[in-house]
């Protein structure tokens, strides 16, 4: 008699505990279903906007180069005495090819003292003006004949040009191919962000143009001058640094905002890339964490299937 009722309560207690486990581990089951459903979808997205946008930069920068060598049949022959004697000439030739690219913003022909000796913004040059401590200037006079894209520059002339740029350089040719100056073109940065702006304009979307080294030539949206770099600036620039040509990561938020999904791909032939992000939903493993034993349930199970101990370990670790 005795037996039977202690087995009786045995099925009574282990019916309570159903009741609560199952439910919690049906949520967990359909969140983490639903939520890598959700992060498919996302992806797919993100690599129809890297399709997007690797098409167009590719495309302008492209141009940017037949422009570059369009130059350099302008002046071929010329010494840099008659390039600065016929400058007027030369500035509406120039002033024809960047009004002819939406995307560009100015085309300078540099002398190999990093003096600029013709232009399409100015049909006579001041002769204080110098480029020759740019960067680009520089690894160009050092020997680099490859496309070089330069970090965001500022204007020197004022009242000419009032955007922020980067340029794309390439060394002028000589006989003997010494260094005798160098080509660029300036490319609008602002034309990236509004193009940006308009393949998409949901929440939470992020879409930039970036150099390998981390820095940003065009974003939309643009965060504030004054900001500091965020958690997915930083992780994005780890993501580069790892010399993949294309890939797609999840940064994990620091508090209960949804992580964000970030994806990149290189453009051919240049050290830039195209990336794409947009905020996902909130991971329901680590908001069950939150809680203490669902995460546990969930690490027992799932976590250990799929091998990421990790995510178990960090989610149990003391706090610094």
């Amino acid at each position: 008699m005795r037996s039977a009722r202690e087995s009786a309560v045995r099925l009574l207690q282990l019916m309570m505990a159903a009741s609560v486990v199952l439910p919690v581990l049906l949520f967990l089951v359909a969140a983490v279903l639903n939520y890598r459903y959700q992060q498919g979808v996302g992806d797919d997205r993100i690599e129809r906007s890297l399709d997007i946008m690797h098409e167009n930069a590719l495309k302008v920068f492209q141009t940017g180069e037949r422009a570059i060598a369009e130059v350099e049949e302008v002046i071929r022959g010329m010494p840099d005495e008659a390039i600065a004697a016929h400058q007027p000439q030369l500035h509406g030739r120039l002033k024809q090819i960047v009004e002819a690219v939406p995307q560009f913003q100015a085309i300078l022909v540099v002398d190999r003292q990093g003096k600029p000796i013709a232009s399409s913004v100015l049909a006579a040059i001041p002769g204080e003006v110098s480029v020759a401590d740019r960067d680009y200037f520089r690894a160009h006079a050092a020997g680099i004949e490859a496309t070089l894209v330069s970090e965001v520059l500022a204007p020197r002339w004022a009242g000419t040009i009032s955007n922020r740029f980067f340029t794309l350089s390439r060394r002028r040719p000589s006989v003997d191919g010494s260094f005798a100056g160098v080509i660029s073109v300036a490319v609008q940065r602002r034309y990236f962000a509004e193009f940006y702006n308009r393949i998409g304009r949901s929440t939470g979307s992020l879409y930039a143009l970036v150099r390998a080294d981390g820095k940003i030539l065009a974003r939309y949206p643009d965060p504030p001058s004054d900001r500091p770099a965020s958690k997915s600036d930083t992780d994005l620039r780890w993501m580069l640094a790892q010399g993949s040509e294309r890939s797609i990561h999840t940064v994990r938020s620091s508090s209960d905002a949804p992580d964000q999904r970030i994806a990149y791909r290189k453009l051919e032939r240049f050290p830039v890339y195209v990336v794409a992000g947009i905020d996902g939903i909130r991971d329901p493993r680590r908001l069950a964490g939150n809680h203490g034993k669902p995460f546990d349930l969930w690490c027992a199970g799932d976590g250990l299937s799929t091998g990421d101990h990790r995510a178990c370990a960090s989610a149990h670790a003391p706090a610094a």
